[in-house]
């Protein structure tokens, strides 16, 4: 039983840490909780494909294959 009460807590203070340490905390700690929320933030989006990311590299391939095309011409 303790040991939920330690994972609630601990869970609480990350959450904390991350929500309001930007603002609440001293410098060297609010760095470090902008830092979180930035790793976090692109771990998220990279879990994520976005339809708009391969849209662009598809046509990257696109030109570099019609400028090849064109340059052998």
């Amino acid at each position: 039983m303790r040991w939920k009460l330690f994972v609630e807590f601990c869970l609480t203070i990350l959450v904390l840490f991350v929500v309001a340490g930007d603002i609440l905390l001293p410098q060297p700690y609010r760095g470090e909780s902008q830092q979180l929320k930035s790793n976090i933030n692109h771990f998220l989006i990279g879990l994520i494909p976005s339809r708009f990311t391969i849209k662009i590299k598809s046509e990257e391939n696109n030109n570099f294959q019609n400028s090849i095309s064109e340059k052998s011409i």
